[in-house]
């Protein structure tokens, strides 16, 4: 075997060792970049990545790019309240104290994506539950509940319900003009609460 032919060999082996591998660093990424509340995770970095590649390519799994955090805040729930990863076999309830909706100048949601970051097919045609959804229902407290589950919830919650897939999933809570309290991380974004096993 020449010279060359083993050169050429050991560039088509490495390019399909590192290929994987740097798809499985920047996913491991995206999962464990900026700081955890709650079992979520926010970064302040995007929007203003400068040099650091890795970021902006673990953001790039759920998003071309960010706004800078006084413009918007994303938070990314990969986990529930223990720690395990969503998965829609389960239910969940991600509950907001009265008067502890996330606190923005613009509006909030909360989307939830399939494992590889898109949108989910679901009977209601339902991918977002936000401040401005028609028929959001409001405890008699004025605390509000959002069901994140597989099947429909009974009819009383249904308006407050997120279809997940049958497979594991992810949520990301947008918060668009966030207020003081939220950039200061002051104000706790609720964690995502398993119901059932």
């Amino acid at each position: 075997m020449s010279k060359r032919t083993i050169i050429i060999l050991g560039i088509v082996l490495g390019f399909f060792i590192a290929v994987p591998i740097s798809l499985r660093i920047i996913k491991w990424k995206s999962e464990n970049r900026g700081v955890v509340v709650n079992h979520w995770r926010v970064s302040f970095r995007t929007g203003n990545f400068g040099n650091n590649y890795l970021l902006r390519s673990a953001i790039a799994v759920h998003s071309l790019g960010n706004a800078i955090p006084e413009e918007a805040m994303f938070f990314h729930g990969f986990f529930d309240h223990e720690g395990k990863k969503l998965n829609g076999n389960n239910q969940y309830i991600i509950h907001f104290e009265p008067n502890e909706l996330p606190p923005v100048d613009a509006f909030w949601s909360v989307t939830l994506y399939n494992e590889d970051g898109y949108l989910v097919d679901n009977s209601i045609n339902r991918y977002s539950l936000s401040d401005r959804s028609d028929g959001l229902q409001f405890n008699e407290d004025n605390s509000l509940d959002l069901y994140v589950q597989h099947k429909a919830p009974n009819e009383d919650n249904q308006s407050n319900w997120l279809p997940t897939p049958k497979t594991e999933f992810t949520l990301t809570l947008r918060a668009y003009m966030p207020k003081t309290e939220l950039l200061n991380l002051e104000w706790k974004i609720p964690a995502i609460t398993r119901i059932t096993q």
